[in-house]
């Protein structure tokens, strides 16, 4: 599978979507578990989002895991850098 995952600074709280940016990825899935690959470099615009950006896979790949456990999504960073301020695990959960 190929994808991108997109990020953005928020500003109160909230995304006005003028600084958004998107990383492609290329992955497998396997049960309940998602392993991409990415180039944490490969930083693109959002206004590119219409344009056919695909993975180019660096030297050194970072590698990360998402597994879907008791409704949470863990992203777990396996391998290299992820050049956003976040932690190596995070777990994300929907709002109530």
């Amino acid at each position: 599978m190929s994808g991108r995952y997109t990020f953005a600074q928020l500003v109160d709280g909230e995304n006005d979507g003028a600084d958004s940016s998107f990383v492609p990825f290329i992955g497998t899935v396997n049960g309940d578990t998602i392993s991409i690959e990415f180039n944490p470099n490969d930083i693109h615009g959002i206004e590119e989002v219409e344009a056919n950006v695909r993975y180019k896979r660096p030297k050194s790949p970072s590698m990360a895991t998402l597994k879907l456990a008791n409704g949470k999504l863990v992203w777990t960073l396996t391998k290299g850098k992820i050049d956003l301020d976040v932690p190596r695990q995070l777990t994300l959960s929907r709002l109530k």
